[in-house]
């Protein structure tokens, strides 16, 4: 059994790990925020078909603006607003990621990894992401492995 998922391990980020360096099926990776800061995370992008392209993302890292440990999700544009999207670990309890905004590249939601939601991430082996089209109410669920997760964080603490 895995242990607890050490979300705090993210604060103090090493700046050793480089961008690329895979654990699992997750990536680590960092990004300009402004000059001189960057912000980094653990990142898992989702593809389908061929050929291959992307159709969703998951990010696990400190939120600049909140300092806190955040799952944020990118999906395709089109979803129904109304719908949101929820996310499980395994079999688990639903829970929910507040949209936040829609950007060229897709639509973003945000939730903070703690509690119930860090433990399960932690000894979890699939999150699926579920959400509907506006177009024709179709539900869209995207599983995605958490292999390598609890690794991560506990890398790059």
């Amino acid at each position: 059994m895995r242990q607890p998922l050490d979300t705090g391990s993210l604060a103090a980020q090493d700046a050793s790990h480089k961008a690329g360096t895979v654990f699992g099926d997750w990536t680590y990776a960092c990004t300009a925020i402004a000059e001189g800061e960057t912000t980094c995370a653990v990142t898992q992008t989702l593809v389908t078909g061929e050929p291959r392209r992307p159709i969703a993302r998951f990010n696990i890292g400190i939120d600049p603006e909140t300092e806190v440990v955040t799952l944020t999700a990118l999906v395709p544009l089109g979803l129904a607003f109304s719908e949101g999207m929820s996310t499980t670990i395994d079999a688990s309890s639903p829970f929910i990621i507040p949209l936040e905004t829609c950007i060229q590249r897709g639509c973003i939601g945000k939730v903070a990894l703690t509690g119930r939601i860090a433990d399960e991430s932690a000894a979890g082996e699939e999150i699926t992401l579920k959400y509907s089209l506006a177009t024709n109410n179709r539900a869209i669920a995207l599983p995605s492995s958490l292999k390598g997760i609890a690794e991560a964080f506990e890398a790059t603490g």
